[in-house]
Parts: C-alpha cells; structure tokens; sequence
C-alpha cells in the first residue's frame, strides 16, 4: 500500500493582524522584527523535519516589509508552498462584495507572483470566512483549492470570548461551516458549498476535528491541553484527510517585544522553546504516519484520482486563522 500522504500550511500574518481581530487598534508592531524571528524558526523547525510546507500570505504585510518579503522568497526557493491568505485581511470577507472578494484575492496573488515568479494556487479566508459565492471568485481566478472550511464543538466558546474582549459581534466570523462538514478533500457545491458536489475546477480542503466531541484538531488546543493528549489525538487521528494548524505568531513568544496586548491570544504567553519542541514532536509523529508533501500537490493528487483508496492528509501552521 502506498503511504499516506500530509502536508503543512503556514498563515503568516502578523501580530498587528491579530490585534485587530482582538479588538486593538492603534497598536505599533514591528513587522521587520516579526517576521524575521518567526520565519527564521519556521523554517529552521522545517529543515530539522526535512519537509516542505504551505505558507498562507496576506499581500499588504509583503509590500510593508522587506523583511517579509525576503523571507518568502526564501521559503519559495527552499521548496514550500506559497498561497494567497488575502491583501489585507479583512476579517468581515464573506460579507465583501463579490468584486471586493476579487480584487482582494487578486492583488494578493499580484504580490505572490512578483515575489516568487509563480502565481499562487491555494487560498485561506481570514477567519475562515468562506460562502458559495466566495469560492466561485477564487474559481473564476483560476484558484485549484481553498483550505477555509473548519468546524468544532468549540466554536461558539471562541465566538463569545472574542466579543468580550473586543466589545463587538463580529460579522461572519468563523465562517458558516457546520458539523456535517466532510473530512475528506472534497469538491464543494455550487449552492450549498459544505455539502460535497459533482466535479469542478475548485475543491475544498476541510480542517479536521476529532470524531469524539468533534475537538479541534490544531496546535493553539494542543499546547493547551499538554504533551499526553496531544500525542493520543495524534495517534486516534485516521480520517482520509488530516490538516494540523499552527499559528505563525507561534514560533514567537511577548519576550519578542510582541504588544502585551496580544497576551490575551492563546499561548502568546508560553514561552517559544516550549512550543518549538511541541511542534517539533507533533510533526514527527505525523511524519511515522503520513508522507508530508505541499497542498498544491496532494489536490492534484486527489484530482488525478490517483490516491484511490488510500487515506490522505494535510498537517498545518497557521498564523492566526
């Protein structure tokens, strides 16, 4: 039997992002700094693991800092991914208008392709704010996936803490995704997107959830629930297609000179050689499992047919969602 494949994506937008998404505004960060930290230790931890990843990037953040951009080209020539995360994270996307959708999809991709020679195949909605009408922009820009579909029983809980802390609903936050969401890769429908459909250029990369309780399944809930649990879910994880999220804000801690407003994002506060070495040892353990390659690759895969019965899946480090 051939292996199981998986892949890793990384959201590289930044604290400043973040912020906003908590309800600050105002707030100077350092994106140079960021950037070179947290994606010198992104790509470093990927090295040590010898695999190549899925970077989701927000285009604005790219033309502010030099830094960042460097960076992308490097992880481009190293071999990972790069995919399109938006031009400036609007957090209200599903909401835009179709032509805002468009343009915010397409300037992204503009500053991808600038950077990397390669335009971008791949997209994530901030928040995972995706509709029917969103994804068939992203078709008609000739996007082969979008990986924004993401449901657990927890969240309505991250629903009420982000309005206590910033003040304010929200609108369409968190996307529509409900629990009869598939697992697998699958190729959304026209009208109702979370239902699976017939064949089409677009199809949709589902984040998972355990099948008891239907926890998330990401590394913000593994760091905060410890070493055993995380390696148990690992381990009773075995739908056909696996996505692991982690944070790019991960790889760096507030002794990084982060605002100490961003304390109030989960583990902002645990100290980065901690969540290095739980990063570090969630992937290997994938690794005993699944044979890792980027998303562009396991989506032609899974269009080719070629997968046949054998399971597939995607491991991920996101920057903020």
């Amino acid at each position: 039997m051939a292996p199981r494949s998986a892949s890793i994506h990384i959201d590289i937008d930044s604290p400043e992002t973040l912020l906003r998404f908590w309800g600050f505004h105002g707030i100077g960060v350092d994106l140079d700094r960021f950037y070179e930290l947290a994606m010198s230790r992104a790509l470093s931890l990927l090295r040590q693991c010898g695999v190549q990843a899925t970077f989701f990037c927000v285009g604005a953040e790219l033309e502010r800092s030099s830094v960042a951009a460097a960076m992308i080209q490097q992880a481009s020539r190293e071999g990972h991914e790069i995919a399109n995360h938006t031009y400036s994270h609007p957090f209200a996307l599903s909401t835009l208008s179709a032509d805002d959708v468009r343009a915010e999809v397409a300037a992204c991709s503009a500053v991808i392709r600038r950077l990397t020679g390669t335009s971008p195949v791949g997209f994530r909605a901030p928040g995972y704010q995706v509709t029917a009408r969103v994804l068939q922009v992203l078709e008609d820009l000739g996007m082969e996936y979008d990986s924004s579909a993401f449901w657990s029983v927890l969240h309505p809980a991250m629903r009420l803490y982000r309005r206590f802390l910033s003040g304010r609903p929200a609108a369409g936050e968190f996307g529509e995704a409900s629990s009869g969401l598939p697992r697998d890769i699958y190729y959304p429908e026209r009208e109702d997107w979370t239902r699976e459909g017939e064949p089409r250029p677009l199809v949709e990369v589902p984040l998972p959830r355990t099948r008891l309780f239907g926890l998330p399944f990401y590394s913000n809930f593994h760091l905060a629930t410890g070493g055993l649990y995380r390696a148990l879910s690992v381990a009773l994880m075995s739908q056909p297609h696996l996505v692991y999220l982690v944070h790019l804000v991960e790889f760096t801690d507030l002794s990084d000179g982060l605002p100490t407003q961003l304390g109030v994002h989960p583990n902002a506060r645990t100290e980065t050689a901690v969540k290095l070495h739980a990063l570090r040892s969630t992937i290997l353990s994938i690794m005993t499992r699944y044979r890792i390659v980027t998303s562009a690759q396991a989506v032609r895969d899974f269009k080719a047919g070629s997968r046949g019965s054998v399971p597939h899946a995607v491991a991920v480090v996101n920057a903020n969602g």
